[in-house]
């Protein structure tokens, strides 16, 4: 893996900034104080902590346990009665969303957290008699039911997924026989190597963006397998889009074809972002965060059914477009900063 150059951890200062920009985008006009006692979402309390100058949960976040932050879980989209999750949930399916790679194949340094995180997650599964119990306990999840039953028993194992083909942001990275190394074949390859059995492995190729990520799982994974517990794996940076894009995406799936939002059990992991970008990059990536889940909140509202979210997806989306794929990888030269998180 080619060694990372040495980045600026984010620290007070770099936090109020990202706070502010992420505020401005929602024109919420509150002191920090009053949002920290008032905004519940885990991922920001401890922003809010270090922007205060108090320490971040994100300093205990390490190799040692997948990068995962703790009580890093924003809630799903499950009616369930959980507060989020803790080592010891059940899934049957641990979903990761592609990051990337460098231009040899070899994986950021963020990719890897997610990936050790998915393994964590993993073999805590593993370990767990409950998960393979008849009563479909799962465990520290806060419940093993949604509106529309009991749901079934978890498997010893779960699935890990493994999303996306690459970036429209960048070019393709090609192997020594001349054929496109998809992300989640390199994903793949990284977990084998850390002993994961490739029958433990499912990819999804076709995804070039969050959009993407979320639609395909659903359709190529999520549904054909009956999964409905599901983790969600991405960077801290990246997952108020993953979760704004999921909970759309799959509460559609689960409203039209069950009848309940909530049919699918959605639970969300962030790893940590400490030490990988300096502060100036991450706030930059936080202005691309917060405008993308405003314009995907403009793009879906709309809609009422699968099939318009397949019009749009494939009639507008640069990704997906026909009218539009002589964009591809060419529409702008991405700011560098940006360039740097993909």
């Amino acid at each position: 893996m080619r060694a990372l150059q040495p980045a600026t951890t984010l620290g007070p200062d770099g936090h109020r900034a990202v706070i502010r920009k992420l505020l401005s985008a929602h024109n919420v006009r509150r002191p920090l104080s009053f949002l920290q006692r008032s905004w519940p979402c885990p991922q920001l309390q401890r922003i809010f902590a270090s922007a205060a100058g108090g320490s971040s949960s994100s300093s205990r976040a390490s190799a040692a346990n997948g990068w995962l932050l703790e009580s890093s879980a924003l809630h799903s989209i499950s009616s369930n009665g959980s507060n989020g999750s803790r080592l010891g949930s059940c899934y049957d399916a641990i979903m990761m969303l592609g990051g990337g790679l460098l231009p040899d194949g070899g994986m950021p340094e963020w990719v890897v957290r997610r990936l050790e995180g998915c393994l964590h997650l993993y073999h805590a599964q593993a370990e767990q008699e409950a998960c393979s119990s008849s009563n479909g306990s799962s465990g520290g999840s806060g419940g093993s039911s949604t509106r529309a039953g009991p749901l079934p028993a978890a498997p010893r194992r779960p699935s890990i997924v493994l999303l996306g083909a690459g970036t429209p942001h960048k070019p393709p990275v090609i192997d020594a026989g001349g054929y496109v190394l998809h992300e989640s074949t390199a994903y793949a390859d990284y977990l084998m190597g850390r002993g994961v059995p490739a029958a433990d492995l499912l990819k999804e190729a076709q995804s070039y963006d969050t959009v993407g990520n979320g639609y395909f799982s659903l359709l190529q994974h999520a549904l054909p397998a009956g999964w409905r517990r599901i983790a969600v794996v991405t960077s801290e940076f990246h997952m108020l889009r993953t979760h704004a894009t999921f909970d759309f995406i799959y509460g559609l799936a689960g409203r039209q074809l069950y009848g309940d939002a909530a049919w699918f059990d959605l639970h969300y992991w962030q790893v940590s972002d400490e030490g990988i970008f300096p502060a100036d990059v991450l706030a930059a990536r936080a202005d691309k965060e917060a405008a993308a889940v405003e314009t995907w909140k403009r793009n879906t509202a709309g809609m009422a059914s699968l099939a318009d979210l397949h019009g749009w997806l494939f009639a507008t989306h640069l990704c997906y477009s026909v009218s539009r794929q002589h964009e591809f990888g060419r529409s702008h030269e991405l700011d560098p900063k940006l360039a740097a998180t993909y």
